[in-house]
């Protein structure tokens, strides 16, 4: 075993007496996942409400918000690593003037989106009303989720993750009475509904943000936040392709009546994910302010090592009970979905080994950027190898679900392993 790869008191006891203490980390992690569980749930009863080929020009718009991403240019990204690092320099001027320019960059893409889209819906040429107003409503979500992204990477103290927990309490709250709109009115309501709660996020991430400074546009302050951002943003890129790898195989070997079947255990991932990613956005800001604090790397794999047994020890009992819940939930409450029942259970083991992925925060915190793209392009190697191997010995939905299992086994222990090798052997200038 490498030396030093795991800490003395890295045992259970450790960890829940950790645990116990981190009562900020409880708070916003188990408000993630309510909102999470909220969202998953109510766009499940939207179907009952909104049919089918309406439904498909709100996912058809919405990729225009999706693609829109692009327009950040990674800013944000590059805010979440360079705010606490000049905060824990010391330097706080250096860290508002970062952030009063991406406040300002936010207010400039978020304008010039809201004005593309509110064009479109008014001017294009033989739209529907069902299409314009489906325009008008993704020009407003891109306004106010654009100034959320910003708003987001700014929460840093356990203070403030604990009011970032309440706050999705409440929103999930918000979610679930707002689900009227769509029962009263069907798509109109729904696309009503989700422009308030995106709203409604704005005003309260407004109101309990922590760096309150100017919009100042500063061109080279830009241009620093997007050298930070856009490598993260390529690594979130090749992450996102390498996840999708297990629908697209199985469309191609199974058809999309296969691919239909295996969105309950999409669906599952997307829950099990939920601590795993809410650890990560708790533990990154502490771990770059400690860094910037006494540029001391060897410290941060304390701080690695606990998201990564959070994150475990969360999924393990969230897999064990699904096992035995899946079937019963399935055949009493989505009986069509049967047949994908073994592929469920399949996921949830695979979504505990994929939580081990949360080391790989540590390379962010070090830009750490060929250890980062090294890790995500043989993410993919090994994913697409997993599932083109599994799918062969399996039927389709249990091979793609075997594949994620082995993909996941392997690439937590390299995340783990590239996260030590960064931390302890990267020999370079903290930056």
């Amino acid at each position: 075993m490498i030396k030093g790869l795991f800490p003395p008191r890295a045992s259970l006891t450790y960890f829940y007496t950790r645990i116990r203490q981190q009562d900020a980390l409880l708070i916003y992690s188990s408000g993630s996942f309510v909102y999470n569980l909220v969202s998953l749930v109510a766009s499940i009863l939207v179907l009952r409400w909104v049919p089918p080929e309406q439904m498909g020009i709100w996912q058809t718009v919405m990729l225009a918000n999706t693609y829109g991403d692009i327009a950040k240019l990674g800013v944000f990204s590059g805010l979440n690593r360079e705010l606490p690092f000049w905060l824990g320099k010391g330097d706080k001027e250096k860290a508002y003037q970062l952030a009063a320019s991406a406040q300002a960059f936010s207010l400039i893409i978020s304008c010039l989106g809201l004005v593309v889209f509110v064009g479109v819906a008014l001017s294009g040429s033989g739209l529907s009303q069902v299409w314009r107003s489906s325009f008008l409503a993704i020009g407003l979500l891109w306004f106010a989720s654009v100034y959320n992204s910003y708003l987001q990477v700014t929460f840093r103290t356990g203070n403030e993750f604990k009011a970032l927990g309440y706050a999705n309490y409440f929103h999930s709250l918000v979610s679930i009475l707002t689900l009227v709109l769509v029962a009263v009115w069907g798509y109109q309501g729904m696309i009503a509904r989700a422009v308030f709660l995106v709203a409604v996020l704005a005003v309260i991430f407004h109101w309990l943000r922590p760096i309150r400074v100017g919009w100042r546009f500063n061109l080279p302050e830009l241009k620093e936040l997007m050298k930070v951002g856009i490598p993260i943003y390529i690594s979130t890129y090749l992450y996102t392709s390498a996840m999708g790898l297990d629908r697209v195989i199985l469309l191609q070997k199974g058809g999309i009546e296969q691919v239909g079947y295996y969105a309950p255990a999409t669906a599952v991932l997307t829950i099990m994910m939920t601590i795993p990613f809410s650890l990560t956005s708790y533990f990154n800001p502490r771990m770059v302010y400690s860094l910037g604090k006494d540029g001391d790397r060897r410290k941060l794999w304390r701080p690695t090592l606990m998201a990564v047994g959070l994150s475990f020890l969360t999924g393990f009992p969230m897999a064990l009970l699904g096992w035995f819940l899946v079937p019963p939930a399935l055949q009493y409450l989505f009986p069509q979905y049967l047949p994908s029942a073994l592929a469920v259970q399949i996921t949830l083991v695979a979504g505990v080994f994929l939580s081990l992925r949360t080391a790989v925060v540590a390379l962010i915190v070090l830009k750490a950027w060929r250890y980062l793209y090294g890790y995500m392009i043989l993410f993919l190697i090994v994913r697409w190898l997993s599932l083109v191997i599994s799918i062969e010995q399996f039927s389709p939905l249990t091979g793609v679900a075997v594949g994620s299992v082995i993909s996941f086994v392997i690439m937590g222990g390299l995340a783990i392993l590239f996260a030590f090798l960064a931390i302890h052997r990267w020999n370079v200038e903290i930056k």
